[in-house]
Parts: C-alpha cells; sequence; structure tokens
C-alpha cells in the first residue's frame, strides 16, 4: 500500500493504524494534523500470541515460532508534516512502534504534543531472575537474554533526518525519542530535536533521548539538540544497555539537570561508547552537573572499570554466534573520549574531566566549537543550521564529523503542502494540555 500527498485531520485514534499483519506499507507527502493518540501507529502481536486477528481467528495458520510472529515490518514513513498529536490520549507519539519494526522513517516534521515524538516499544525480558515481564516460555522454547531478543520485534527501525519540535510538553518519564523493552539494532541519526520543555514543574525525568530500561544496541550518531529547557531534574540524555553508542552529537543552549545519564536498571549494560559529541551553553536548576549514576550498577561507575554486567544482573551467557561479540568479563564502558565541553555550568577540567580512575577522556577538551550561527537569529528562530561548527573549530581536530543539516526536515520534491506552521514556537506560546 502507498498513501501520498494527503490530508488526514482529526482522527480519533490514529491517522494511520498499521495493525498487526501489516508489511511495505509507504507513506509519503502526507498533511497529519490532530489526531486523537498518534500520527502514525504501528502494532505488531503480542510475544507470544499465536493468532494475527483480534477475533482470535488465525492468518495463515497459527503462529509457532517467534520468526513467524514478526509479521508488522518493512515500512517507510518519510516526508510527512505530523502536527498536535495527542490530543485525546495524553501518552500519544507523533509515531508509535510495538512488535513492529524493519522500518526507515526519513525527513518528516514532527512538532508540537504532550509526549514522545518517536515512541518505541517492546517488553523486556528482564534480569533472568523473574523480573521480567516475558513469560519465561514462548513458542515452546525457554528464554534466555538471547533469545528474548529474538522475540522482540521492534528493532531494525532506522530514525533519520527528521526536525522534532515543541514535544514532550505535558507528560514525564519520558523523551522526544524513547525507547523501552525493544528489539536490537534501532538507530537515529542526523535529526534536529528542539524546544523540549516539559510543563511539570520538577522536570520528572525528560529527556531528548530517553534510552529507556533494554533498550540493547541502540545507536545514537550526528544528531543535534537545542533549547531544551526546564525546570528539575530533566537529563540532557540516556545511555545504557549493551552495545549502545552515542556519538558525533552537538546538545547545546540548554538547560539540563544532570549532563547525561548512565543508569542501567533492571537489564545489563557492557560495551557503550559515548565519544566525539559537543556539549555548549548548558546552564543547570541544580547546584552542579554530572554523570548520573546509580546503586543498579552494582557499585558506581566512577570506582568501578571492570563491572562484570551479565554475572552481575543474573546473565550467565555471553554473546552466541550471530550476536556482537560479548564475553561476561566486558566493561560497562567501551569508550567514553574526545568530547567537546564549552560554558557547561558546574563542569570544568579540574573537577570533572577527565575521570583518569577510569582512563576515560584522555583525549576530550573545553573549547568554544565556534557555531556559524545565522546573523542576527534570535532564541525563538534558530533552526539546525546554526549549529555547524566553523572551519576554525577544534572539533575537527577531535575527529567530529560533518552534519548536513541541507537534508534534514521535509524536502521540496517529497512534500508539496504549503505548511504556514510549521517554524519552532515561541515558548509563550501553549499547547492545549497546557492551558
Amino acid at each position: 500500500m502507498t498513501v501520498t500527498d494527503c490530508a488526514v485531520l482529526d482522527a480519533g485514534h490514529s491517522a494511520f493504524w498499521l495493525q498487526s499483519f501489516a508489511q511495505n506499507v509507504t507513506m509519503r507527502g502526507n498533511w497529519i494534523e490532530r489526531p486523537g493518540f498518534c500520527g502514525i501507529y504501528f502494532q505488531g502481536i503480542y510475544p507470544g500470541d499465536t493468532t494475527t486477528a483480534s477475533d482470535g481467528a488465525t492468518q495463515d495458520g497459527p503462529i509457532q515460532s517467534a520468526n513467524a510472529s514478526d509479521v508488522n515490518k518493512n515500512h517507510l514513513v518519510s516526508n510527512n508534516f505530523i502536527y498536535d498529536y495527542g490530543k485525546r490520549v495524553g501518552h500519544g507519539s507523533g509515531l508509535w512502534f510495538f512488535q513492529a519494526g524493519r522500518t526507515r522513517v526519513t525527513q518528516n516534521h514532527v512538532q508540537e504534543g504532550p509526549r514522545d515524538a518517536f515512541g518505541v516499544y517492546g517488553v523486556r525480558f528482564g534480569n533472568g531472575a523473574g523480573r521480567g515481564t516475558l513469560p519465561d516460555k514462548l513458542y515452546g522454547q525457554q528464554l534466555d537474554f538471547w533469545k528474548a531478543l529474538d522475540n522482540l520485534h521492534t528493532r531494525h527501525i532506522e530514525i533519520d533526518n527528521n526536525v522534532v519540535t515543541n514535544c514532550v510538553r505535558d507528560t514525564a518519564d519520558a523523551g522526544a525519542l524513547e525507547y523501552w523493552g525493544v528489539g536490537a539494532f534501532n538507530s537515529a541519526h542526523h535529526n534536529c530535536f528542539s524546544d523540549m520543555d516539559p510543563g511539570v514543574l520538577d522536570g520528572s525525568w525528560m529527556n531528548f533521548l530517553f534510552q529507556d530500561d533494554a533498550a540493547h544496541y541502540l545507536n545514537f550518531s550526528s544528531n543535534i539538540v537545542y533549547e531544551v529547557k526546564g525546570s528539575g531534574s530533566e537529563e540532557a540524555g540516556m545511555i545504557k544497555s549493551v552495545g549502545s553508542v552515542f556519538e558525533n552529537s552537538i546538545i547545546a543552549d540548554s538547560k539540563v539537570g544532570w549532563l547525561f545519564q548512565l543508569t542501567p536498571y533492571i537489564e545489563p549494560s557492557a560495551n557503550m561508547i559515548f565519544r566525539r559529541n559537543i556539549f555548549s551553553n548548558i546552564t543547570s536548576p541544580i547546584p552542579a552537573l554530572a554523570y548520573s549514576i546509580n546503586g543498579f550498577t552494582k557499585g558506581t561507575l566512577a570506582t568501578s572499570g571492570n563491572l562484570k554486567p551479565f554475572s552481575n544482573y543474573g546473565f550467565q551467557n555471553a554473546a552466541p554466534p550471530g550476536w556482537p561479540e560479548l564475553s561476561l568479563d566486558d566493561k560497562v564502558i567501551k569508550e567514553f573520549d574526545y568530547n567537546a565541553y564549552h560554558q557547561v555550568q558546574g563542569f570544568d577540567a579540574s573537577t570533572n574531566m577527565p575521570i583518569t580512575a577510569l582512563g576515560w577522556e584522555k583525549h576530550s577538551l573545553f573549547a568554544d566549537p565556534e557555531f556559524v550561527r545565522t546573523p542576527g537569529s534570535q532564541t525563538w528562530n534558530r533552526t539546525c543550521h546554526d549549529y555547524t561548527p566553523a572551519p576554525t573549530s577544534p572539533v575537527w581536530g577531535l575527529g567530529f564529523g560533518n552534519i548536513n543539516t541541507s537534508a534534514i526536515g521535509l524536502s521540496a520534491a517529497g512534500f508539496k503542502w504549503l505548511a504556514a506552521d510549521m517554524g519552532r514556537r515561541d515558548a509563550s506560546r501553549k499547547i492545549q494540555t497546557e492551558r
């Protein structure tokens, strides 16, 4: 199916709802406005279900394996304008995925909503000691950490070159980009996030990237984040789980609680990479910025350079054939280096960098990234184009890679509507749920 150049307005549930068995659907160039729940909603089948129909009827025979249960996949979402979502359901998303994957989401514009721009969900395994939410067996097979990932189909979702603004405005424990309990190998790159300003007074754990529990092998690279502000316990972002990458991204002109959160929870963390990122002009509503660590690390990262995540969390098996190499002795952090910090309140070389006990940040620096802003631009009308480092910037010496901002967002060829209200919002203008 292909749906192109349509206006879908005031849908009670979602503008597009792809339920259960749905494959190879293209949604391109559409104007989506004021849906009650989500702009686009992908819903596969729950792990262990043996039919693909809600009325109990089977489709092409009963499902008897993890592979056969992977029924919602191979979609393309390109050059759509998704505006003012979540009008009737406050936890709605611009795009929502559950047990659906192998999809590309590219060059869309998602603006204005109470919660996630991208909500990417599944069902996590747990800690291998009965604390998960998946059953012990699926389709006659005893689950372990790796077999559980075979049953989680919210995987291989590529989110790239999208503009996201004025989202997560009335929520808590969320992010513009949120992952929870998903399958492996999702990615988000070359996106532009701005104006995530939660309406709740204490901030309540709002992040631009909310890599929540069990989001393994997630790659977040070459993204631009700016004007993310609020009061309380927001973080610039979150990274945890196995094989996660946070690289070559810019976080600027924001007010966040901790600079970043590295907080393993029910499932393990190992081999995480955090490198070649730029943090610039960041203020804090709390006394100082720091890496946020909690007790679930089984010892703090600041004093333990060789946590054994699988043994600590009850897992006894390293990666089997076909998965990236992982041993029981792998560290939580594989690499943390080559980052640049400039005007980050409460975070300086004498107190926070380098973290020599772990050998982190040996090559990181405190220096002005020299962003080439539009002359005379004001805060409320900046765009991602303003965050390109100048040719003389020291970040190039760190190996920082150029982010092509001209390819981010709707293209003239792909989106044929004239969007009169597509710019960033003045912070004084409120959305419906904030009134």
